[in-house]
């Protein structure tokens, strides 16, 4: 190998040698010497190394792939904790005061000092806050759907219908959005591995209380209906109930500070105002809660997708904290 490259490093410079005589010849005024009479090999003065043997034929051997070991379950320690589903004095569930997982954290026994955890990761839900309203803002219409009931109307058996959840849940989870409560303090060293998987526990039976498997024996056609709503109910909890509970408070602070963010609104004219306030008039009328909430969602038929998010945004400042 030496020799070859030696051979092209010397042809190489006898090319360049004599492109650079061609190009000089006329300033020696076309001076001709005649050629030798024999010409000796450009390689004479190198030493000739001795042709190596023929390699012998080598067999590729197999690799045997090393078995990756299995990742272990994590052991949950027996402790003892206050299920998030209570019920009232009509026997009704009563609702969280905050959403799923941050209410798992509170009752999980895994965390000791509560006071000391939930100051430590104050910074961390701030900045995580900020970019789950980013989030909530950019796909109200999705949420809309979501409030329509799209997870309750749901047909497991049915692609359309199963597409239209996967079209509703997606812009909610990453990488498009920021990782669940839990995950995200996982990842961020607030959390170790038993303290994730407790409080995920918490959450999830929580989830399956709410919406119990179906009795034994009965209509099979019931027993399946009420399994697609039990399947669409984890996953909406698993991937939206962050923002579907952020999307109840902030209509409920609509409701109680309706003429305040009314008169935030800048992109609505005179006209488009008195529209909006005729539905503040129908929400004071409205006897009940739901009816209350009912009136609110005439805002769909008055105002635009953009000028609701601007309504919103209003709305999320004004959410108690």
């Amino acid at each position: 190998m030496q020799v070859r490259k030696a051979e092209m490093a010397m042809c190489g410079g006898l090319l360049a040698f004599s492109m650079l005589a061609g190009l000089s010849a006329p300033a020696w005024g076309q001076v001709v010497t005649p050629p030798p009479s024999e010409v000796a090999p450009v390689d004479e003065h190198i030493e000739k190394m001795p042709v190596p043997p023929p390699r012998p034929d080598v067999q590729a051997q197999p690799v045997q792939a090393q078995p990756v070991a299995a990742r272990q379950p994590i052991q949950l320690p027996d402790l003892p904790y206050e299920p998030l589903a209570q019920k009232d004095e009509a026997g009704n569930f009563k609702p969280l005061t905050e959403p799923l997982q941050m209410a798992a954290l509170r009752a999980s026994p895994t965390i000791e000092d509560k006071n000391k955890f939930f100051e430590d990761i104050r910074p961390f839900l701030a900045e995580r806050n900020l970019t789950v309203h980013t989030v909530f803002i950019s796909n109200l219409d999705l949420l809309e759907r979501v409030d329509d009931g799209v997870f309750e109307k749901v047909n497991l058996r049915d692609q359309a219908s199963i597409k239209q959840l996967l079209e509703v849940t997606k812009p909610f989870l990453p990488p498009a959005a920021p990782d669940g409560l839990l995950e995200g303090l996982k990842k961020a060293g607030k959390l170790n591995d038993v303290q994730h998987a407790f409080a995920a526990k918490i959450a999830r039976d929580y989830t399956l209380t709410l919406n119990p498997p179906p009795p034994e024996g009965g209509d099979e056609a019931e027993k399946a209906r009420i399994s697609m709503s039990r399947a669409a109910q984890l996953l909406k909890n698993g991937s939206l109930e962050e923002y579907t509970f952020l999307y109840n408070q902030a209509k409920k602070a609509s409701i109680e500070n309706f003429d305040a963010v009314l008169g935030l609104m800048e992109s609505l004219d005179e006209a488009k105002k008195a529209e909006v306030a005729k539905i503040g008039q129908a929400i004071a009328a409205a006897g009940t809660h739901d009816e209350k909430f009912t009136a609110l969602r005439g805002l769909r038929d008055v105002l635009t997708l953009e000028q609701r998010k601007e309504w919103m945004k209003h709305c999320l400042i004004m959410i108690p904290q």
